[in-house]
């Protein structure tokens, strides 16, 4: 393989690293999950409880952002606005969601649907109104803050759009059981690239997918290599950690974690090459290199 093929798939390098890491879940799947499992941990807790919030906040502000340089007819516009501001609300409404159901200790899917369906319902009240004052701020008062930023905003909408429909698609396709929920004796494990169909929602983590939505956040910072740097060590930090607490959990694999950051990974490298930005695990950021 010649130096210039090479030079070309550097900055892709932690794909393989998670394939390679998939291919050893193949063997190891149940026993990482048996040594690591103790959902008694509270940092793993904590993660259950806000591991989605950050990059729904981050997914939402980058809609704000994006709303206020839309262009093309008047119609075409306001149909992109109408539809920027109803995700947008859903996002907010879902992270404050967690938040609350967080604080209230709310953690079993029938006590959140019977929240969502009460006083839940109440969140849109504050979130709807908040929703339209921000993006009327970004369209008339800080158009240019936004502009700047587009970049960033195109990356983050475009990601979390194909990453989550890629991660919801594959949880309603493979309906793997997750470790918790296993029969006594592990009867209904099944390795990760087998479709089970059992109606489990295990593979692929959605924590996880979201927790590495905060990739592109090293965009916000300017160009300070030194800010940059920092940024994104700690996505890569909080992305880790996320995987980590959903298998300590049992609510994952490691290969459920593993194919989730493969799916958010992936088009965020490619969406950054295609911006003209520099990609960045290990090459230059402003001159410097990570």
């Amino acid at each position: 393989m010649n130096k210039a093929v090479l030079s070309h798939l550097k900055p892709f390098w932690p794909l393989l690293l998670i394939a390679a890491g998939l291919g050893a879940a193949a063997v190891w799947d149940l026993d990482i999950s048996r040594a690591l499992y103790a959902p008694t941990a509270g940092w793993a807790i904590f993660i259950e409880k806000y591991g989605e919030t950050p990059g729904l906040f981050l997914s939402a502000w980058a809609l704000l952002l994006l709303n206020a340089g839309l262009s093309g007819g008047r119609l075409r516009r306001i149909a992109l606005g109408v539809f920027n501001f109803i995700v947008c609300d859903l996002l907010l409404e879902y992270a404050l969601f967690n938040i609350i159901c967080g604080r209230l200790g709310i953690r079993t899917v029938p006590e959140m649907a019977a929240f969502a369906a009460g006083p839940g319902r109440l969140i849109r009240l504050v979130t709807a109104p908040l929703v339209l004052a921000a993006m009327l701020l970004f369209k008339y008062r800080l158009k240019d803050f936004a502009l700047r930023h587009n970049a960033f905003a195109r990356i983050v909408v475009t990601q979390v759009a194909l990453s989550q429909f890629m991660v919801q698609s594959f949880k309603a396709l493979w309906g793997r059981v997750r470790f918790r929920d296993l029969a006594p004796g592990f009867a209904d494990f099944s390795p990760w690239y087998l479709p089970q169909h059992a109606g489990g929602s295990s593979f692929p983590s959605g924590h996880t997918a979201l927790a590495w939505m905060l990739l592109p956040a090293f965009l916000l910072c300017g160009n300070s290599p030194v800010l940059r740097r920092l940024a994104l060590g700690l996505s890569i930090a909080w992305g880790i950690t996320v995987g980590l607490g959903r298998i300590t959990m049992g609510a994952h694999y490691t290969s459920d974690v593993l194919f989730a950051s493969l799916l958010t990974i992936t088009p965020f490298l490619l969406l950054l090459r295609r911006q003209g930005l520099p990609p960045v695990f290990g090459i230059d950021l402003n001159g410097g290199k990570l």
